[in-house]
């Protein structure tokens, strides 16, 4: 069975350009329909915070391909590779799958409001 890393269709790193790859991202959701899944992997804070621009461009790119209340969804997998023989520490590697779905309205208490 490939790991999550062969399986990833796009890999980040700390020179990923967001908007190229949010045009990545929109290009193949579309290839892959409504009920595609793109996968993004990479290791570290810089290139996860590339990757989650990538998708909030990659939903602005697809807009107008949205049908109504619809948006790009990720949801995060977070696996611990072990370290090798050198004993080194073990590394993590963040893994995003993004796929179409309804955007979530979620109502948030107001921070000044009295309770």
């Amino acid at each position: 069975e490939p790991t999550a890393v062969e399986k990833a269709d796009i890999v980040v790193s700390r020179e990923t350009n967001p908007g190229l790859t949010a045009a990545e991202i929109a290009r193949t959701l579309r290839a892959r329909g409504r009920q595609g899944v793109v996968s993004i992997s990479g290791m570290g804070p810089v290139p996860m915070n590339r990757a989650l621009k990538a998708i909030v461009l990659a939903r602005r790119y697809m807009e107008p391909h949205f049908k109504a209340g619809e948006s790009v969804l990720a949801g995060p997998t977070i696996e611990t590779l072990q370290a090798g023989a050198d004993g080194g520490e073990d590394r993590v590697r963040f893994l995003l799958s993004c796929v179409w779905g309804p955007r979530a309205i979620v109502s948030l208490p107001n921070a000044n409001s009295e309770e």
